[in-house]
């Protein structure tokens, strides 16, 4: 049968109403859109894009009921609020060995976030914030901590960085 190979910006914006999706896994799209599933509060399970290389600004931002999010390994960037107010509490894999970025509030927000999370490549750590269950962020060749990178992450126990590190920003562990 076909595969999806396009999903387009905020092709689903604002569909609070919608609860499941099929397909469930996306293997040809390797970009996800700005704003993709935006405002789809309803929106349970998981979602899959096995080749996805970048995660567009808000893509899943207010899912507030989705569990699951699997990428690439070769994921690259995580943009402006992607995953903000989600319910996620898994997102995998959780080393992510081609990650360069992480643009504030990427991942914040996300009270269900459970993990322990390396990014051997991030050289600037950003958007935790208030991601309250998450363990654990190693980022060897990170060498500056945004402000409010991990706010409020009331149980992070461990941020491994580059011994070189020349900037923690305001209020980075606050």
């Amino acid at each position: 049968s076909p595969e999806v190979d396009g999903l387009g910006e905020s092709a689903f914006y604002g569909c609070s109403a919608l609860t499941n999706i099929s397909p469930r896994t996306f293997n040809k799209i390797t970009q996800v859109k700005t704003q993709l599933f935006y405002g789809c509060s309803a929106l349970d399970g998981e979602l899959s894009f096995p080749e996805a290389i970048s995660l567009g600004s808000r893509s899943f931002y207010s899912t507030a009921v989705l569990d699951k999010i699997s990428v690439s390994s070769k994921l690259e960037a995580i943009y402006s609020e992607c995953l903000r107010y989600s319910g996620i509490s898994v997102f995998e894999p959780e080393e992510l060995p081609e990650l360069t970025v992480i643009d504030a509030g990427g991942m914040a927000q996300m009270p269900n976030l459970k993990g322990n999370f390396v990014f051997p490549k991030l050289e600037v750590l950003n958007g935790f914030n208030q991601s309250t269950n998450i363990e654990s962020v190693t980022a060897v060749n990170a060498k500056s901590i945004a402000a409010n990178a991990f706010k409020n992450c009331s149980n992070l126990k461990f941020v491994d960085f580059n011994p070189a590190l020349t900037n923690i920003s305001t209020s980075a562990f606050y």
